[in-house]
């Protein structure tokens, strides 16, 4: 009992000190000085780059607007030259020049020339038929090939003239591909005769 009364009487006295003086070091939240964060900068993208003067541009795509059957038709009329430039007409009027290597022979090695998304006609006409009766016998690889015709006996044969002996509207090549239209393989009815629009050669007298 006694105990108890001295605790009692040590409380109430550390109640008085307490109100008396404060208890210091107790935080103050609400005096508390709060240090405000600054806002962050709103997001911008970098500014577009200011092109110098003088900077080069893309250019345009160059070439003249035909159809691969006129491009043949006047590769076959000047004489079929393998490295000397031909010229035709494009669709515009204007007169232009093209090379085997790089306007003629691309119409039988690459694909969606005659239709959309044609095959090549070399996946069907390659050295590896060539003398054998299969496809013709015959490969459209090359300068070289194309001349040797149809129907080789072998690598090194001359076989059956397929451009017409210069006349391209009486050749096999323009009964197939113009005439009849079943080649490319698996060509639409409707797709065009001609074969689809392409860029090719440079007009002539016009800086390349």
């Amino acid at each position: 009992m006694r105990t108890r009364i001295l605790v009692w009487l040590m409380m109430a006295l550390v109640a008085v000190v307490a109100v008396g003086c404060g208890i210091q070091g107790a935080p103050n939240f609400a005096q508390a000085e709060h240090t405000p964060i600054p806002p962050l900068p709103p997001a911008t993208l970098p500014p577009e780059p200011t092109p110098e003067p003088g900077a080069a541009t893309v250019a345009a795509p160059v070439g003249c607007r035909v159809y691969p059957a006129d491009l043949i038709a006047a590769w076959v009329a000047a004489g079929t030259p393998k490295d000397e430039p031909f010229t035709f007409t494009d669709l515009d009027g204007r007169t232009c020049q093209a090379t085997f290597e790089a306007d003629v022979l691309p119409l039988f090695t690459e694909m969606g020339v005659w239709y959309e998304n044609s095959v090549p006609c070399t996946a069907c006409h390659n050295a590896n038929f060539v003398g054998t009766e299969a496809n013709a016998g015959m490969s459209l690889e090359t300068y070289e090939d194309i001349l040797a015709g149809s129907y080789r006996s072998g690598p090194d044969a001359q076989g059956n003239d397929i451009l017409g002996g210069g006349n391209w509207e009486q050749s096999i090549l323009y009964d197939r591909l113009v005439v009849k239209k079943d080649m490319p393989l698996g060509r639409p009815a409707d797709a065009p005769a001609k074969g689809l629009e392409i860029l090719a050669g440079t007009p002539v007298g016009e800086e390349q």
